[in-house]
């Protein structure tokens, strides 16, 4: 199964966040992060959820690491040197991914890792659209379950379809809602 490490900025976009967790959930990839990664999304997330309290972003990052107990990836720390990255801020989720042996860095910002980097370690940054796109190409039928299955549970308020692929391209996953459409 291939690994990949999501970024801190992926969890402030809770669309892209949704269906990759749900992708996840059926077995498609095993999602990673480190404590660095969370802490830095509990530092930023109430920049982009504005009306949610200290509590409910406590609330719902205990939540995602209780339903993923295997995404920690421990001792990323020891993988920090050797590199250097547009965004030293960064090598921190480069560290992760060398330690967790994820080969896929997902990300919105791929201007902050560069491919010559990550080769050497055999590790590329992809958008979420571009992964989420390959992972259906090579498993359209899982894919489509669990997109499905994942509209089916939106109760406030409940989605079709339709309006799931419109939401997927609003969050920024064009690519991949074209290929749910076809």
């Amino acid at each position: 199964m291939k690994t990949a490490v999501l970024d801190a900025n992926i969890f402030f976009h809770i669309w892209i966040l949704d269906t990759l967790l749900t992708v996840a959930d059926d077995g498609l990839f095993e999602p990673l992060w480190s404590d660095e990664i969370m802490a830095e999304i509990r530092r930023n997330l109430p920049k982009a959820w504005r009306h949610a309290t200290t509590a409910e972003i406590d609330a719902f990052l205990s939540t995602v690491n209780d339903a993923y107990p295997y995404a920690q990836v421990p001792d990323w720390r020891n993988h920090l040197d050797g590199f250097t990255l547009p965004d030293p801020d960064d090598r921190h989720v480069l560290a992760a991914a060398r330690a967790g042996g994820a080969t896929i860095i997902v990300t919105i910002n791929l201007a902050d890792f560069p491919p010559k980097t990550l080769e050497k370690y055999s590790i590329r940054a992809e958008h979420p659209d571009a992964f989420l796109s390959r992972i259906y190409d090579e498993s359209p039928e899982a894919v489509r379950h669990a997109i499905t299955r994942m509209a089916s549970r939106k109760r406030h308020p409940p989605r079709t379809m339709v309006e799931e692929y419109a939401g997927l391209r609003k969050a920024g996953l064009p690519a991949f809602a074209t290929r749910l459409e076809a």
